[in-house]
C-alpha cells in the first residue's frame, strides 16, 4: 500500500507498535520528499491514527460479514457482485415450460442468442445481416421475436386465442411492459407466459430449419404445432410425475438432476459387493433429444442379418467337410496255400475307411 515510504525504511522487520510508539519518519533513511511519497506518508499517517494496540498476537480477521469470521458465502456474495451482470428486473421463471424454454426465453432477455448482428459483434464473419425470415431488417434478438412479419402474425394468433388486446412491440422491454399489464390470475398468466415462450421457441427453430435444413420447413403449422403443446404440457403435468419412472431425476417437477449420480454411486456400491457389473451410460442429449427409432431398428436388422450369414456360411462350411473323397484301397495277404506245387496268395482288398 506504501512502496516509496517502504523503500526509505531502514529497518524492513519493524512492527506497528514500533511506528505507533515513535514517530513514521524516525527510520526513514532520508526525509520524505513531495510528489508521490508525500502523499503516501500523508495517508499512512491517517491510517494509523487513533489505532490502539490490545496486549495478544496478531491475528487475521475476516471484515466482510462484521463477525470476523471467515465464510465462503460472503466470497460469493462478493464475486456475484463483482462479476456478474446486473439486471433492472429479475429472471423469469415458468414451471409449466420445459427447462431449456426458460433458458432459452433467459437468453432472449439477455439478448445472447446467435443472431446475424451478434455473430458479427463477436467477429463472426456473416455474408448477409438481414433477417432470413422477411429480408427487411437487420437480424437481432428485437426484430426476430418483436418485429419480424413471422412473429407478428403468430402473436396475433396467440393474443386470437387468449382474447387479448395485440400492440405493435419492438423490443423485450416493450414486451415485457405489455404483459405486465395484462390483468389476468397469476396461474393463468404464467401459462400464457409459457405459451408465448414457446412462440419464441418456434420462431427461432423456424429460423434455424430454414438456415440450415435441407427441407423446408412449413409457416402454417407453427401456430398449431404451439396449441398442442400448450395442451400436452397442461395435461401431463398433472399426471407426469406417476407415469415417468422414479430413477428419471432430471426434467419432472419436484425431480433434482442431482440424484442421479448418488443413485449411480449406490448402485456401483451395491454391485461391487456381487463382483458381476455391467454399466450403460446414455448422453442426455441422445436420451432425451436425438433417438432416431429408424436407424436404431435399421442398425439392428443390418446386425441380425450379419448374424444370420454367419451362421449360413458355418452350416455350410461344415457340411462340406463330412464330403468323403473315393476311398482307396489296399491290398493285404490272408495266407498261402501250395496250387500244383506252386504257392499262391489269396488276397482280400480292404477300404481306407470305417466298414
Amino acid at each position: 500500500m506504501f512502496p516509496r515510504i517502504y523503500a526509505l525504511e531502514i529497518n524492513k522487520d519493524c512492527t506497528v507498535a514500533d511506528k505507533l510508539q515513535f514517530s513514521v519518519t524516525s527510520s526513514l533513511r532520508r526525509s520524505v520528499r513531495g510528489g508521490v511519497e508525500s502523499s503516501q506518508l500523508a495517508f499512512l499517517q491517517t491510517y494509523i491514527e487513533g489505532t490502539l494496540l490490545s496486549n495478544m498476537e496478531d491475528r487475521w480477521v475476516w471484515d466482510l460479514n462484521g463477525e470476523g469470521v471467515f465464510r465462503v458465502k460472503d466470497v460469493r456474495i462478493l464475486l456475484d457482485e463483482c462479476f456478474l451482470p446486473k439486471a433492472p428486473t429479475a429472471t423469469r421463471w415458468v414451471k409449466y415450460v420445459p427447462i431449456k424454454i426458460n433458458v432459452f426465453a433467459w437468453k432472449v432477455f439477455l439478448d445472447r442468442l446467435p443472431t446475424r448482428s451478434n455473430l458479427q459483434h463477436r467477429g463472426v464473419l456473416v455474408s448477409d445481416l438481414l433477417c432470413p425470415l422477411c429480408s427487411s431488417a437487420q437480424e437481432d434478438s428485437s426484430h426476430l421475436f418483436f418485429s419480424c412479419r413471422l412473429a407478428t402474425d403468430i402473436v396475433r394468433l396467440v393474443c386470437r386465442w387468449w382474447n387479448l388486446s395485440w400492440t405493435p412491440l419492438g423490443s423485450y422491454a416493450d414486451w415485457l411492459n405489455w404483459f405486465n399489464s395484462i390483468r389476468l390470475s397469476s396461474k393463468v398468466k404464467d401459462l400464457l407466459e409459457g405459451v408465448l415462450y414457446i412462440t419464441w421457441w418456434s420462431v427461432w427453430m423456424f429460423r434455424n430449419q430454414l438456415l440450415f435444413s435441407s427441407k423446408a420447413p412449413r409457416k402454417d403449422v407453427i401456430f398449431d404445432d404451439i396449441i398442442v403443446a400448450k395442451i400436452l404440457a397442461n395435461r401431463l403435468f398433472k399426471v407426469i410425475d406417476s407415469i415417468i419412472s422414479p430413477e428419471q431425476s432430471a426434467f419432472i417437477t419436484g425431480r433434482q438432476i442431482f440424484d442421479g449420480p448418488l443413485i449411480l454411486s449406490d448402485i456401483i456400491d451395491w454391485y461391487k459387493k456381487r463382483k458381476k457389473m455391467m454399466l450403460f451410460k446414455v448422453d442426455f442429449e441422445k436420451a432425451f433429444d436425438s433417438v432416431s427409432w429408424r436407424k436404431q431398428i435399421s442398425e439392428k436388422r443390418t446386425e441380425n442379418q450379419a448374424k444370420t450369414d454367419k451362421t449360413e456360411h458355418g452350416m455350410e462350411k461344415r457340411g462340406k467337410d463330412k464330403v468323403k473323397s473315393k476311398p482307396k484301397s489296399t491290398k493285404v495277404k490272408v495266407n498261402s496255400e501250395k496250387v500244383n506245387g506252386q504257392t499262391r496268395s489269396r488276397h482280400r482288398r480292404i477300404l481306407n475307411g470305417p466298414t
